[in-house]
């Protein structure tokens, strides 16, 4: 396997775990009350667009040249920085984490 593929097997695998994390967060939001519901709603909604965001980074990773990938790697790994920061914010709040 080479660096290219490493990064995007790694960056899958982080992307997967977040992604069920999100989902358990949404099954805890559902339990509460409408007021506290609505606000993690919007949690969810923004770590989603976040999500997709990165997804969308990782594919054109996936898609480029073995020479182009190192450039994307950055654009890539601050989409997750800001997925990774709205997640531990959205976690302190909802799941006291």
């Amino acid at each position: 396997m080479d660096k290219k593929d490493a990064y995007e097997a790694r960056m899958q695998a982080k992307l997967d775990e977040l992604k069920a994390d999100i989902d358990k967060m949404r099954a805890q939001a559902e339990r509460m009350k409408a007021e506290a519901k609505m606000k993690h709603h919007e949690d969810i909604e923004e770590l989603e667009s976040r999500r997709h965001a990165l997804e969308r980074k990782l594919k054109e990773v996936r898609e480029a040249g073995t020479d182009a990938w190192e450039t994307l790697r950055g654009g890539v790994d601050n989409a997750w920085d800001e997925l990774k920061r709205s997640w531990d914010e959205a976690a302190k709040r909802l799941l006291g984490r």
